[in-house]
Formats: C-alpha cells, sequence, structure tokens
C-alpha cells in the first residue's frame, strides 16, 4: 500500500482537525475526479474591474481541452463575435514541466483541466506551491519527519474552513493553494507570475458529472492584508456553459496566436483585461 493510500484510510479514522493531510494527497482528491472525462468546453463571461467595480471592459472567451492529447485551445471574442486574442497550448509531461520546457498552460489552467497528477504537481511546484510528491513522503524516516516537510495550515474562508498548502494567512503574498475542507475543491490560489503576485479565487462550482469547475473566478493583486479588498480585482470570470462532453474536432487546425487586427484596437482597459486572462488562467 503506498503511503497515500495508508493516510485515506487513517483520515476516515480520525478527527476531521486533527492534522492537515499531507498537500500529494489533498491534490490528487481534486485531480482524480479529473478521470476517464471527455473534451473540456468552457465559455464565460469576462468583466474588467476598476476601484472595485465592474466596468463595460467585456469580453466572452471559449476554451476547449483535451485531456488525452493535453492539446488546449482558447480565445476570446468581443460581444459583436469578432475573435479579438487567441492562444494554443500543450500540457508537457512532469519533466518537461519540472525543466521549466513547453508552452505549458499557467498553474490556474493546469490546476482547473489537467488530470495528469504528476504533471500538475510539477507545475505548481514550479510556480512555487509547496507539493510534497510521495515519493519524498515515503523516503522519510518517520511520520514527525514528514509532516515537518511539509508547509500547511487551517484558515477561515468566507464562513467555511480550509486546508492551506503554503504559509496561509501569515504571508498572504506567498505561493499558495486552498482548498475547501470537505469538497477538496481549490478555492484560492496566491501566485507570483508575469503580472506580478496574483490572488486567484474560485467559488460557485458547476459541475459535469463528478467533475467540478469554478463558476465564478476573480482575480487581483494579492495582499497582506486578512480582510478581501474589492479594489484589488483585475477582472472576474463568470461561466456561462462548461461540459466535458466537447467535440475534439474543435481542435483541429491551427490559426494565429495573440492578438488580431480586431484585438490590437480595443481600448487599452480590456486589452489589459484580455493580456492578464490568458497570462494568469489560459
Amino acid at each position: 500500500m503506498s503511503f497515500i493510500a495508508a493516510f485515506s484510510v487513517l483520515l476516515s479514522a480520525s478527527s476531521a482537525f486533527a492534522y492537515v493531510p499531507p498537500s500529494q494527497y489533498i491534490l490528487k482528491s481534486w485531480v482524480k475526479s479529473r478521470n476517464s472525462v471527455g473534451v473540456f468546453r468552457v465559455r464565460s463571461n469576462v468583466i474588467a474591474y476598476d476601484n472595485g467595480k465592474p466596468t463595460e471592459s467585456t469580453f466572452r472567451q471559449l476554451t476547449v481541452f483535451d485531456p488525452k492529447t493535453k492539446s488546449l485551445r482558447a480565445r476570446a471574442y468581443d460581444l459583436s463575435g469578432r475573435e479579438l486574442y487567441s492562444v494554443e497550448r500543450r500540457i508537457p509531461d512532469a519533466v518537461s514541466a519540472t525543466n521549466g520546457g513547453g508552452d505549458h498552460l499557467p498553474v490556474v489552467g493546469a490546476l482547473l483541466f489537467d488530470r495528469d497528477l504528476d504533471g500538475v504537481s510539477a507545475i505548481l511546484r514550479s510556480g512555487g506551491i509547496p507539493i510534497r510528491t510521495e515519493a519524498e513522503l515515503v523516503q522519510m524516516k518517520d511520520e514527525n519527519e514528514r509532516r515537518a516537510s511539509e508547509v500547511q495550515s487551517f484558515a477561515r474562508y468566507r464562513g467555511a474552513v480550509a486546508w492551506v498548502i503554503g504559509p496561509g494567512v501569515s504571508d498572504l503574498v506567498w505561493p499558495q493553494l486552498w482548498f475547501e475542507k470537505d469538497g477538496f475543491l481549490p478555492i484560492r490560489l496566491i501566485q507570483k507570475s508575469e503580472e506580478g503576485t496574483v490572488d486567484v479565487k474560485f467559488e460557485a462550482f458547476r459541475f459535469s458529472g463528478p467533475v467540478g469547475f469554478p463558476g465564478v473566478v476573480s482575480v487581483g493583486t494579492a495582499s497582506k492584508a486578512k480582510e478581501e479588498d474589492p479594489r484589488l480585482i483585475w477582472f472576474k470570470e463568470e461561466v456561462t456553459e462548461f461540459t466535458t462532453a466537447g467535440d475534439p474536432k474543435e481542435l483541429k487546425g491551427s490559426g494565429s496566436a495573440g492578438f488580431t487586427s480586431e484585438g490590437n484596437q480595443v481600448e487599452g482597459r480590456l486589452k489589459d483585461a484580455i493580456r492578464r486572462y490568458f497570462s494568469v488562467l489560459r
């Protein structure tokens, strides 16, 4: 029996507040829900924010991801349907992700779409999230050493209890990943990105069978303050369609990446929102 499997037996027989499960166990509980699913298809509206309030700078996006080929295509459109931006990526294997190779998804994209535990772990670790692998844990001499190697805590978040992989409220500008305790749903991710240190919050989960996906995602500047400040929000994404029964044919062919000629002509706030969206989420 593996260390993670043995821990699941221990957890079921112990108090929920005895201690935080190993980071690999928490992550595996989320990733395994993506096993044997079809093609992801996600439509959403993305609204830029200014000083804590939504603006009229809005775009629509469509993402298609095939877990079998690890290929993703995402596009942004204006409200009249004109394409403004596109990106195509293929998630690398765990070794390539560890070495920084390949045009892989940002940390958030890997977390939400990929079903390869080793690959997701590698991308999270490359983003500074202190995930301990099972191979690392089994080499440690005892439970005390394993616990000491983890950087974890409990936290209260919007009235719920969360398991935190990372420093938690003691340092809210350091990479960390929060999971809702009872459902193993990711609810918060703080990471360093090309756009700076960002605070990504997931809520209003939708489900396609057993597969959950956040119905609302907000992204903004990370802050050391424990109280949420809406003035730090850059944009919010509101999902309008989520299914794991998409058509892989939507991934065939190829097109230009980046801003289209129409996209290069949009106003500055909208262009910034599109750039930030694809940099952080896709």
